[in-house]
């Protein structure tokens, strides 16, 4: 969902202010991206906004990224945009970018239950190198209780890893 949301975020950005891909070359789907688009999401709006705001919103968002001179070149690219000026498309970038942050705050929820809950199991398969508690409480939430494989064998068996394994139905 949170995939489907971020593209559907680009489409619209890309219609209302195509240009601004260039400015932010690591991509639009970033804190201080965001933080713009959701106070002011179209060319007109990032245009018209104060200098001294505009480049404080940018430094902040971005934890000092971005300079002054980036926020007027951001205005300037802003001003010659020849993205859609459609109100319609602006709250819907707004209400977008609320629902990804939504989804981000809950999966941070998420991972850090999942990490107090494998802290607490303390599993044999966070012995496992390379696996941390995420992938962890994943792996045990597909195999279940990992004491009901006897040995290691049955267990890579069971994840279909063991190529001298041959079973069928």
């Amino acid at each position: 969902q949170r995939t489907r949301l971020k593209i559907q975020l680009t489409t619209y950005v890309d219609q209302v202010f195509p240009e601004i891909q260039y400015f932010f070359k690591s991509g639009l789907h970033q804190h201080a991206v965001y933080a713009l688009l959701k106070e002011a999401p179209s060319p007109k709006e990032i245009a018209s906004m104060h200098m001294t705001h505009l480049a404080n919103l940018l430094k902040v968002n971005s934890h000092g990224h971005f300079t002054k001179e980036q926020a007027k070149e951001l205005r300037v690219l802003a001003q010659k945009s020849v993205g859609a000026n459609d109100s319609a498309i602006s709250i819907q970038i707004t209400q977008t970018i609320q629902q990804i942050e939504l989804l981000d705050s809950q999966l941070e929820k998420i991972e850090a239950e999942m990490t107090d809950i494998m802290k607490f199991n303390d599993s044999v398969i966070m012995t496992i190198p390379g696996i941390g508690y995420i992938n962890g409480g994943m792996i045990l939430g597909e195999i279940g209780d990992i004491h009901r494989f006897s040995n290691p064998n049955k267990l890579l068996a069971f994840a279909g890893l063991d190529p001298s394994v041959y079973q069928s139905g």
